[in-house]
């Protein structure tokens, strides 16, 4: 699924509920999507600024993926799991993701592949959990100044 719209726009059903869907790729501007999303992977291959914001709980069983450097933000205001198939990795050495951002008061993030190339924040002081389940896990940064996360684990 490509979404090509430079302007912001609002996708109001689920993706891959009846079966995972390969990628969703954003090439435009920001895209919040307000249903279930379980994907292969997420691809950004737009050159500008973009926000992809997860209202629910989400599954991207393989990688995530930037052409830019530290341009493009993945938002979640519930659970996401990535790296469920355990081959995946968020961002690149190049390219690293922004951030993951929490925007809801539960957001939870389990990262399952040891390639984590973003940050995770928050928009809340003291809300949003990190779990890392592959070994010898990295990220770029955690929490921010006055906004630290409620949990790493």
């Amino acid at each position: 699924m490509i979404f090509d719209e430079f302007t912001a726009i609002t996708y109001s059903g689920s993706i891959g509920t009846k079966g995972m869907v390969d990628i969703v790729q954003i090439d435009g501007g920001d895209v919040t999507i307000q249903g279930t999303v379980k994907t292969g992977s997420i691809s950004f291959t737009t050159a500008q600024s973009a926000t992809l914001s997860l209202n629910n709980t989400s599954i991207i069983n393989e990688s995530i993926t930037t052409t830019g450097n530290k341009i493009h933000t993945l938002a979640i205001s519930n659970d996401l799991t990535t790296g469920a198939s355990g081959s995946g990795s968020v961002g690149s050495d190049s390219n690293h993701l922004k951030t993951v951002q929490f925007n809801g008061v539960d957001s939870k993030i389990t990262i399952d592949s040891e390639d984590f190339y973003s940050s995770i924040t928050t928009k809340t002081n003291n809300q949003g959990t990190a779990i890392f389940n592959a070994n010898n896990g990295l990220t770029d940064d955690l929490g921010g100044e006055n906004l630290n996360l409620k949990l790493v684990q």
